[in-house]
Order: C-alpha cells, then sequence, then structure tokens
C-alpha cells in the first residue's frame, strides 16, 4: 500500500490508498482521432467503511482538448451492486472540453449484516477521442462494521477455561475479539455454531491481525473434543492470517490462538459467510 494522497484521490468520508499520478506528458497510448491524450485513474484503491455516504474516483485527462471526452466504465467485484452499493453518476462521465477531470461516485450502504470486508472495481473503457493511461482500474474495499465485539478474559489457555462466544456464529454473523498474546500460550475460544439451518450450514472465516510488528500468528481449529482440525500458521506484520472451516448447524468448535511475541495485542475476527 502507498501513501494516503488527499490531493490525489478525492473521497467523502473515506481514506484513499494513492499511487504517482500519471504523467501528463505520457501520450504513448493516444486514443481516436489522432489524440495523445490519455485518461487514468489517479489512485489504484481506497477503502471506506459501510456507513460512508459516497465515495469518489477521479479520473483525469492528460492534456486539455477542444471536445468533451465521454468515458465509459463498468464495475464488479465481491460487494453486490444495489445491495452494498450503488453508483450515482452511471456511465458514460464527461470530462467537459477545457477541463481536465472528471469523478466516478459511488454511495455505499449499510446492510447490518456481519461479513467479511468486500470490494468493488471501476474499470475505465477506452474513450473515443483518448487513450487508457496507466491506472485503468480502482478497487474500493468496504469494511464490515457490524461485528460483535468480544474481550478476551484470562486464564482461557485450556479447554475447560475457554472463552465461550456469547451469541451464535452462523452466516451474517460475525465477531471481533480483541486478545493479548503470552508467547507459547494459547488463547482458546468456544464457538457455538446456530442451530438455524438456513445460518449455520456456512463458511467460517478467522482472520487475526497483531496490533503492531511482524510476528508469527497461528490458528488451531479443534473439534468439540479439542481435536486439531486444522492449523493456520504465518508470519505477518499488520496483514491477517486467515482460516476457514466449513459447518452445520448447532457444531462446536474451538479456536486456540497465539502470538510469538509475548504481550502483542491482537484481532481475531469471526465470519460466516
Amino acid at each position: 500500500m502507498q501513501t494516503p494522497s488527499p490531493a490525489l484521490f478525492l473521497v467523502l468520508g473515506l481514506g484513499a490508498l494513492t499511487a504517482c499520478a500519471p504523467s501528463s506528458k505520457d501520450s504513448s497510448s493516444g486514443g481516436g482521432g489522432g489524440s495523445s491524450a490519455t485518461i487514468s485513474f489517479v489512485s489504484i484503491g481506497s477503502v471506506t467503511v459501510e456507513d460512508t455516504t459516497q465515495v469518489g474516483a477521479q479520473i483525469v485527462l492528460s492534456d486539455v482538448l477542444e471536445e468533451d471526452v465521454d468515458i465509459n466504465f463498468f464495475t464488479n467485484g465481491t460487494a453486490f451492486e444495489f445491495g452494498d452499493y450503488v453508483v450515482t453518476t452511471p456511465p458514460p462521465v464527461t470530462i467537459p472540453a477545457g477541463s481536465t477531470s472528471t469523478l466516478v461516485t459511488l454511495q455505499i450502504f449499510e446492510d447490518g449484516v456481519g461479513e467479511l470486508d468486500e470490494q468493488v472495481t471501476v474499470t475505465l473503457v477506452t474513450p473515443a477521442n483518448a487513450g487508457l493511461g496507466t491506472f485503468t482500474q480502482h478497487q474500493v474495499t468496504i469494511l464490515d462494521d457490524d461485528e460483535t465485539p468480544f474481550t478476551e478474559v484470562e486464564p482461557n489457555d485450556i479447554l475447560a477455561q475457554a472463552n465461550m462466544l456469547p451469541g451464535p456464529v452462523g452466516e451474517g454473523l460475525s465477531w471481533e475479539i480483541s486478545g493479548a498474546g503470552l508467547s507459547g500460550n494459547f488463547d482458546i475460544f468456544e464457538c457455538n455454531v446456530s442451530a438455524d439451518p438456513n445460518i449455520g450450514s456456512c463458511t467460517m472465516f478467522f482472520t487475526m491481525t497483531p496490533s503492531s510488528g511482524i510476528t508469527e500468528v497461528v490458528i488451531n481449529v479443534l473439534d468439540e473434543n479439542g481435536n486439531t482440525i486444522a492449523t493456520y500458521d504465518d508470519d505477518v506484520g499488520g496483514t491477517a492470517v486467515l482460516g476457514t472451516l466449513n459447518v452445520v448447524p448447532s457444531q462446536k468448535f474451538y479456536l486456540a490462538v497465539t502470538v510469538e511475541v509475548a504481550g502483542s495485542n491482537y484481532t481475531l475476527d469471526v465470519v460466516g459467510v
């Protein structure tokens, strides 16, 4: 990820991940009508949360033209249009004659459902009188904000002392567990899948992110008897290690997690999809 640059990417209530703006001198991919001008997003991606009202992705034209530039685009990704977002500037968007920029805007919806973070990618289509520049796609990551918080209670390093989540897990149900790791010790959490077959038959996703620094994190998934089903082990630095488990209604399982560096706080997300 590169350093946010609000001068390059406009977001209403949003943080942007930006890259360097394409040079206005780059005319290697000229478009129709003999023009050497190119269009490009000024950033490769941005991050927002569900309760954001709008997010905007700026498109720039490398040269001033004496005619309008109409720009078509399309969206795809793991986020659902009309469910998670809607395009409020439908294609084509126009850079008027004499101007050098325009904006694609999306409205992000709060759905009230615990879920994985989602992405929507906006992809530019070559206009009739310009070419495509450096950044032809912009990806918006929508962070879920519907997780139920839970704070670890020590001691919980043996199965008999496991912290039981105070509610079921399943599709649309998500938990954000805050814990403090002790090197060599496991924090154990008991998870009970919803008995509702419409919710309990799903895939559980587990992500564990240390608060700072690069450290080894481990997620052991245990069955109701404490036997290991799967182990996910990775060295991370601000990036989550991901594990999954297919579950059925009323199933019980445990998550045993640890970090390499003693005293490292972590966040453990448990999400059903």
